[in-house]
This record gives structure tokens, sequence and C-alpha cells, in this order.
């Protein structure tokens, strides 16, 4: 009889035990949502099956490509923090971007002016949510530009919107930096965010008028994925050895690039750079040019066809950003014909650009431009002494775009 007592009383601790531990793993995975990787088995069936739901797990990855250990250094929240803006009105508001940036981690000048000309608040308010994307510097590195590790970590600490990898900070490593970026998004974001603006932080955006197109392109599309960029198509592989982009076969066998977007700006939506995540952890094979891996190789892959191509809003020349600014006759009455450009190295071109786009949007009521005042035949441009730098990856031309659209 004592015996049986016993295995009465150890049979109903084991199962108390082993409810807690059930308790306890839901328990973990509701803070974070559904917490299997991207390449768990039945990954491909959730995709197809959550197309029109809402976002809400986390991967919590650990693999980048080939990058078998791949951890944040450092991390942030999606969401502001209202203790941060109490002022703010909307608190509940869901935001609609996420705006990822690629920023070299020694190049503390290009966040501050993107801090300075679009604020935190501000930003908030657009609904929108900025990220600086950076990798680690070497001691060498840390030495040439003045910026260290804790100075990285307390400029994290102090705005919130910076995330690192533990990759080295490197031209050729910018495909790790990239997908960082759409991972962390989707990871952490989809359940408040929309969309995805992925942008360099050399260059120049309306962010106004940006987040009016996505709205209107958007609206009215009833495909199931979606990129909206400058499209570059019917590039060539160079295979001279002295260019900076030379590729060898090994790396891409194909003569042909895939069509692909401008790494400069691109807009996609959750489930797109969900996909395009997820066939990142099906391919193994790394390619340095992360704009065409990305958007060309992985897109392909993935089989997403919807690509809105808006190239009539890019430039390649940030004078003709200028031009906008320098028409005294037409000041705040058209709007600028370009919303992305390069800044030029002009420090100054951006938060001037900025505040002559929100006071064209929000005071004056700026209009489109006439056919016949078009900048691209009323701008006078001083060519001789401008040198143009083509796209660089290829034998297509596109516009001039330049090659740190590649970037």
């Amino acid at each position: 009889m004592a015996i049986k007592c016993m295995l009465c009383v150890l049979l109903l601790l084991t199962c108390f035990v082993l409810l807690l531990l059930i308790i306890f793993t839901n328990l973990s995975d509701g803070d974070e949502g559904d917490s299997r990787s991207f390449a768990s088995d039945d990954f491909a069936e959730r995709i197809k099956n959550r197309e029109n739901e809402r976002l809400t797990f986390s991967a919590n990855p650990t693999k980048i490509l080939n990058l078998q250990t791949f951890q944040y250094l450092i991390d942030t929240k999606c969401n502001y923090s209202t203790e941060d803006y109490e002022d703010l009105e909307d608190e509940g508001r869901k935001i609609k971007a996420v705006w990822i940036i690629t920023s070299y981690a020694g190049d503390v000048s290009k966040r501050s002016a993107l801090r300075h000309a679009y604020t935190n608040e501000e930003l908030r308010r657009l609904g929108v949510r900025r990220i600086f994307l950076l990798g680690t510097l070497d001691e060498k590195a840390q030495v040439k530009t003045g910026v260290t590790q804790p100075a990285i970590e307390n400029e994290a600490q102090r705005f919130k919107d910076v995330i690192q990898g533990n990759f080295v900070e490197a031209y050729k490593n910018l495909t790790y930096k990239h997908l960082m970026g759409l991972q962390w998004a989707v990871d952490k974001c989809s359940g408040s965010y929309s969309y995805i603006m992925k942008m360099d932080d050399d260059i120049i955006v309306n962010l106004y008028e940006v987040l009016s197109l996505i709205h209107n392109r958007t609206s009215s599309n009833t495909k199931p994925d979606f990129l909206m960029g400058y499209v570059l198509d019917h590039m060539t592989p160079i295979r001279n050895q002295a260019n900076k982009w030379f590729v060898t076969k090994e790396e891409f066998s194909e003569n042909v690039y895939p069509s692909f977007l401008s790494g400069w700006f691109y807009v996609t939506d959750m489930l797109t750079a969900l996909k395009l995540v997820y066939q990142s952890r099906q391919h193994f094979k790394y390619f340095w040019i992360d704009d065409l891996f990305v958007t060309g190789i992985l897109r392909e892959e993935a089989k997403i066809y919807n690509i809105e191509n808006v190239k009539e809003y890019f430039t390649s020349d940030y004078r003709f950003l200028k031009c906008c600014l320098e028409d005294k006759k037409n000041y705040l009455k058209y709007k600028c014909d370009f919303l992305v450009g390069p800044d030029g190295g002009d420090p100054n071109l951006l938060s001037i650009f900025k505040k002559y786009s929100e006071d064209c949007y929000y005071s004056y009521n700026c209009v489109d431009r006439p056919k016949e005042q078009l900048l691209k035949d009323t701008c006078i441009l001083d060519y001789k002494n401008f040198e143009h730098s083509e796209l660089g990856i290829g034998n297509a031309q596109v516009e001039n775009l330049l090659s740190s659209a590649m970037s």
C-alpha cells in the first residue's frame, strides 16, 4: 500500500513538473511570437498560409547565409518607447514603415545628418521607425576613424536606432548587412509595420512624397508581393579582373544578371521581405553585390515578380536636387521632380532639401511641374568639370546611375 502511495505521489509530481514546463514554454514564446527558425521544415507552408495575416513571429536567427555564428552585438526594440515621447499624440498609432539604412560604423557624420534632418519625433508622427545597420570596425579602422566600439555602443544607447552585426565592416560584407536589416525588420516589426524602406546613408530622400507614393502604388496593388524602386536590367557581369566589379564564373555563371533594384533606395512589404529572407536561408552560396543578390537572385529564386519601376523619381546627379532649391522664381510653387538622389558629398544638402520638401508638402501645397518646365530640360548643369560615374557592375548603362548604387 505504501509503495502504491509513493508511486502515486511520484506520478503527480512528474505531471506537475511537466505542466510547469509547458506553461513556462508558452509564456516565453508569447513575448516574441512564433520563435521557430526561418529554416524550419514547415516555414514554406506558413508563408503560403499567412499571406493575408499579420506577421507576429520572431525567428531568433543564428545564421545569415554562410555566416554560421551570426549574432547582434547591438540590438534594439522595434517600437518607439512611449517614455521617450510622452509629449506626442496618437501613442497607439500603428507605424507604417521601418526605414533600414546601411551605414559605415566609422562614419558618424552621415547618421548625425540624417538624425538632424529627420528627428525621431517627426518620424514617429510620420509613422516611420529608422534603424541604422552597422558592422564592426577592426582595430585599424577604429584608429583611422577615431570611432571605437564603446563609442558606437554609447551612440546606440543614446539614440536607440542602431543595430550591429558581428561581421567586419567591408564592402564585400554588405550582403550580410543588407540581409541583417531585412531579417531584423521581419523578426521585430511585422506586428506593427507594413513596409520596409531600405536606403544607403549617403542618399537624400523626400520622405513625405515617398510615403504618399507607397500609399498610391500599394492601394491599387492586388498582387501578392511588392518591391518598388529603380529597376536595373539587362546587365552583364564584368569579367575583367582589373575592374572593381569583376565577378568570376564561380561567383556567377550566367551571362546576364537578373533584373534587380538599386540599393540606393527601395521599398518592399513585410511578406515579400519575409520571402527574401527565407530564400536566403535556402541559398548557401554567398554573393557580395548585395542589392543584386537580394532583389535579383533571391527574388527570382523566391518567384517574386511584382516590381514597381519608379526610376523617374531618381536622379544620379545631386545638382538636380540643388536646381529645385535654386529655382527662385518657382520656389515652393512646384514639387521637385526627383525624390531620391545622392548627397554629392555636400553635408548641408540633406537638411536643406528636407526642409524644402517639408514646406512644399505641408505649407504651400506645391504641385507637379508642367512638362515644359521639367528639371531635366530646364536645369543647366556644367558637365565640363563633372565626372560621371556609371553603375559599374556590367556593360549596360542605366541613366548613369552612380556605381555606389550597388552599395
